[in-house]
């Protein structure tokens, strides 16, 4: 390449990060504005090593490369849902959680409902039928920990709060 065209080209990125700058990374802060509840999944890390013991043993006589992945994989995902915890975010003006391998999250405003009860929260929302459910008899969640994290939530973001406890929360 000629320098007259490089010194062209570098010109020309000069110019136009002149008028479009990078935007500046934000500082990290210590103090963080949200608070991690997690759980520990038992129910669907013994589903699948179940289902992978199953096939092992019942699918024995046709033994090929895919009956061994089918093993393989049944067992990996249940040790992949044992060790990766369920949990629950609660920040200023959202929440979120892990659904199946992914992140879910929710502003306040799109938030109906959240119901405590004694060993489990339901949280319901404006625009979606199904609600989310933490259970502590299912995933060992800290169900009062959360309780009281939670009202301090609905109560700063003006969410319902259906308080059925029988506790002192």
């Amino acid at each position: 390449m000629a320098n007259s065209f490089k010194k062209s080209i570098q010109k020309n990125q000069k110019e136009y990060y002149a008028k479009n700058p990078k935007p500046k990374a934000k500082k990290k802060t210590e103090n963080l504005d949200w608070k991690y509840f997690y759980g520990r999944s038992y129910v669907l890390p013994v589903l699948f090593i179940a289902i992978s013991i199953f096939s092992a043993f019942s699918f024995s006589n046709q033994v090929n490369n895919f009956y061994y992945f089918t093993v393989a994989a049944y067992f990996g995902l249940g040790i992949y849902y044992f060790v990766k915890k369920p949990y629950l975010r609660v920040g200023k003006d959202f929440i979120s959680t892990r659904r199946l391998g992914y992140d879910k999250s929710f502003e306040a405003d799109q938030i109906k409902t959240i119901e405590l009860y004694d060993g489990y929260v339901l949280i319901s929302f404006k625009k979606r039928r199904t609600k989310w459910v933490f259970a502590k008899s299912i995933n060992r969640y800290p169900v009062e920990d959360m309780a009281i994290e939670l009202i301090k939530f609905a109560s700063l973001n003006k969410v319902e709060l259906i308080n059925e406890t029988k506790g002192n929360i």
